[in-house]
This record gives structure tokens, C-alpha cells and sequence, in this order.
């Protein structure tokens, strides 16, 4: 028998000990147990008991971060983005319009985490779109100044004011562009906020974008018709500021680029 026929023969020979041995390591039948089957979710999910939400509610207390004082669970709720137990505390009455010491709605908390779902369970069961907080500030302002843009669609949409400002009167705009949330810019934009508001200071948000460097930003704001030669009005003694002006002082070369090309002289 040459080497070959040696070599299978012996081969043949071993798996049928193998075979007597036992099963291979790695069959059905010696699969480790603690790799078990994960059986699919129901949907929906089952109603849960008021005390099983009270003790997730006790949880994500110690998880939100930021917390003034009188926060509801379904506040609490919305800021983790938790959208059952958001559903089950609408649906046992929670009040979508009350609010904590700061006089933050639960809107606004999902607003600013970005959690759309939420919002949107929370605009269909009445929370007020347009709600101020001590500091006047809107859900809206919220989003826009996180650049959470779904979210600012869908306030938009509810009606929210593209306009509104803050108490010391900075425009939504100029909040999202400030932060280089140019899809942001864009979608307000699209909604009908004024390209050239500007704060009491005169701040437009070509002015913040050109400040900040964001390119794209300005790119967007000037095809939208930003006025490149608005100038500030930030007081009686001081130098009225424009976009390219802040530009030229933090070396936004290509944003000076720009601006010069759209009729910005000083």
C-alpha cells in the first residue's frame, strides 16, 4: 500500500473512533448553555404595572444629569428618550404641560436630547409647542442650538414660532449657526426663519458663522440672501462689527473669500 492509501486508510480509521468517542465538540448537542436562544420581543410590548414604572422612573433619576428641581418622571422619561415609558405615564394622565422650577416643559428635555419619538407622542398628546421657560427660551431653541434637526422639523411643523428669540433676544437662527448645525440652519430656513434677524447686538447668523469659522454655514446663509454688509450695534463706544471683519480677525481666509465676492467691503 503506498503512502497515500496509508495515510486515508489511517484516516478513515480515526473518525470512526472519533465517532465512537461522542458527538463533535461544537454540534447542537454540546452548544454551551449559557448561549440559549433569544426568543423575539412581543409587539407591543405588555402594559407595564404602575409599580414596575415607578421603579424605572427611580432609575432614571440617578441617570439624567441635569436636574433644577421638580422634574417629573415624565420628564425624567423623555430626557432618556425612554418612548414606553413616555407612552404608559401619557396614558395613566401625566401632565404633558407641567413644568420643573425652571419652568422646563417635558417637550423641552426631549428637545434638547434630541429625541424625536418622543417629541412626537408628546405634540400628539397637547404639550404646547411654544411653552417659555424662566429664561424665555422655547423647546425649539433647544433642538436648534443642539443641531438636532429632525426634531427642529418636527417643532416647525407643530407650528413652532422660527422667529421666536431668547430673553436677551438671540434668534433661533443665530443659535443653530453659532454651532455649525448647518442642517439645522437649513431646515429653519426652509420653515421661514428671517435670514438677516439679529440679536439686540446686531448679531445676524452670517455674523456668528463668519465669528466661528463654519464654513458650510456661511456658504448656506449667503445663497439664502444674508446681507454680507450688516454691521452690529453692540454699543455707543464700539466699532460696529461685520462678517468680515470677525472673519479677518480669527483668519477665516476662505470665509473672507466669500464674503468679499458677495459685495462685503469692511
Amino acid at each position: 500500500m503506498g503512502q497515500p492509501a496509508r495515510a486515508a486508510a489511517w484516516g478513515y480509521v480515526r473518525c470512526e473512533e472519533l465517532q465512537r468517542e461522542g458527538p463533535p465538540r461544537w454540534t447542537p448537542a454540546s452548544r454551551p448553555a449559557e448561549a440559549p436562544e433569544t426568543p423575539p420581543r412581543p409587539w407591543p410590548p405588555p402594559r407595564r404595572s404602575p409599580a414596575e414604572v415607578a421603579r424605572d422612573v427611580r432609575e432614571l433619576k440617578k441617570r439624567v444629569p441635569r436636574q433644577i428641581g421638580g422634574e417629573t418622571p415624565l420628564m425624567m422619561a423623555a430626557a432618556q428618550g425612554n418612548l414606553i415609558m413616555v407612552r404608559d405615564l401619557v396614558a395613566s394622565g401625566a401632565g404633558v404641560k407641567d413644568t420643573n422650577r425652571a419652568g422646563e416643559t417635558a417637550l423641552m428635555f426631549a428637545a434638547e436630547n434630541g429625541q424625536l419619538g418622543v417629541v412626537q407622542v408628546l405634540l400628539a398628546a397637547g404639550s404646547a409647542v411654544d411653552t417659555r421657560n424662566t429664561f424665555r427660551e422655547t423647546a425649539l431653541m433647544y433642538a436648534a442650538g443642539n443641531g438636532h434637526t429632525e426634531v427642529v422639523k418636527a417643532l416647525a411643523g407643530a407650528g413652532a414660532d422660527v422667529n421666536a428669540r431668547e430673553e436677551n433676544t438671540i434668534p433661533v437662527l443665530v443659535l443653530a449657526a453659532r454651532n455649525g448645525h448647518t442642517a439645522t440652519v437649513q431646515a429653519l430656513l426652509a420653515a421661514g426663519a428671517d435670514v438677516n434677524g439679529s440679536s439686540r447686538g446686531g448679531y445676524t447668523a452670517l455674523i456668528v458663522a463668519a465669528e466661528e469659522g463654519h464654513l458650510e454655514t456661511v456658504k448656506l446663509l449667503l445663497a439664502a440672501g444674508a446681507d454680507a454688509k450688516f454691521s452690529t450695534r453692540r454699543c455707543l463706544d464700539c466699532r460696529p462689527l461685520t462678517a468680515l471683519l470677525v472673519a479677518k480677525g480669527k483668519n477665516h481666509n476662505e470665509i473672507v473669500r466669500l464674503l468679499r465676492e458677495a459685495g462685503a467691503q469692511r
